[in-house]
């Protein structure tokens, strides 16, 4: 049996158990093939990787396993002691862990948890969807990186980060020139030692197909 378990923030734990027997159907070849298909294994490893599984761990999804109590009744014979049956006690063993040994529930999945104190750099962050992204983040406790090519509308919002006791720093840059880049990166890191996610909203439309624009910077 496969558990998989999902929690969005601020809801219950999700339990979701498949039976990996239930493929069975199909025939080893057909299930190889398809497991060898470049896409099905990018998927798979990110996923894997998402969830901290190894992928030795595929192995042993169908381990036949067996319940042996023998050893125990053994050593308890003659005490008036006898070992209870399973069915009896492994779902309230499996209750208790749910609720009180499982690692993932300690770790805070909101937002605070995941960028406080953390450098986040947001480009076009003067207006609109840039400006409302650095105030979140600043108000869940993110160290924001204000990018953008004019320096007085980032002034207006760091004074609304300020305001309300979030941290921003403010980083004029053009991000469709090279150098100005890379000045922006050098900046930052020397400020901060760096950078721990990024934020890339600065923009505009781009009226052309996505393959003819990989060798342009400024269309990237």
């Amino acid at each position: 049996m496969l558990n998989i378990f999902a929690r969005a923030a601020h809801a219950p734990q999700m339990t979701m158990r498949i039976n990996a027997r239930m493929f069975g159907f199909i025939p080893a070849p057909i299930l190889y093939g398809i497991g060898s298909l470049a896409p099905i294994k990018r998927m798979v490893r990110a996923v894997l990787k998402d969830l901290g599984i190894p992928k030795d761990v595929f192995e042993f999804v169908n381990w036949p396993t067996r319940y042996d109590n023998r050893e125990a009744a053994k050593a308890l014979k003659g005490s008036g002691i006898e070992v209870p049956q399973l069915e009896t006690y492994a779902a309230k063993l499996w209750d208790y862990w749910e609720r009180n040994l499982d690692p993932d529930l300690f770790i805070d999945r909101s937002l605070s948890g995941r960028v406080k104190n953390k450098v986040i750099v947001v480009t076009g962050a003067s207006s609109g969807i840039g400006k409302a992204t650095a105030l979140k983040l600043a108000s869940a406790g993110a160290k924001v990186m204000l990018v953008a090519r004019g320096e007085e509308k980032l002034l207006e919002t760091r004074k609304e980060i300020e305001e309300f006791g979030g941290k921003a720093w403010i980083y004029t840059c053009d991000v469709s020139e090279t150098a100005s880049c890379d000045a922006l990166v050098a900046n930052i890191l020397n400020d901060h030692g760096s950078c721990d996610y990024l934020i890339n909203n600065a923009g505009r439309s781009i009226r052309r197909g996505i393959i003819n624009s990989f060798d342009r910077f400024h269309d990237s």
